[in-house]
């Protein structure tokens, strides 16, 4: 079933001239949106939601590079890399 929004003057009065300046939107779901989400937002002028989209992004970005601890530990050494030539 389809669903749509309808979005009418807000004049009090229901005349035929504000009859033709009701609008009716139908409400469905953006695949271009969900797959190309940012390149979405910019293509219909989105701006204001690209750049909360970009505020998010970049403070989950700061987050994880906080989080990220540098490895200590030394990996042993394989046996197969070892040189060859033995002690006599």
């Amino acid at each position: 079933m389809k669903t749509y929004l309808v979005f009418e003057p807000q004049a009090g009065s229901r005349t035929p001239e504000e009859a033709e300046r009701v609008v009716f939107l139908l409400e469905k779901f953006s695949w271009p949106a969900l797959l190309f989400g940012p390149l979405w937002l910019l293509w219909n002028r989105l701006w204001l939601a690209f750049a909360f989209w970009f505020a998010a992004m970049a403070l989950i970005g700061a987050a994880v590079a906080a989080l990220k601890k540098p490895s200590r530990r030394r990996r042993p050494r394989c046996r197969r890399f070892r040189s060859r030539r033995r002690a006599r």
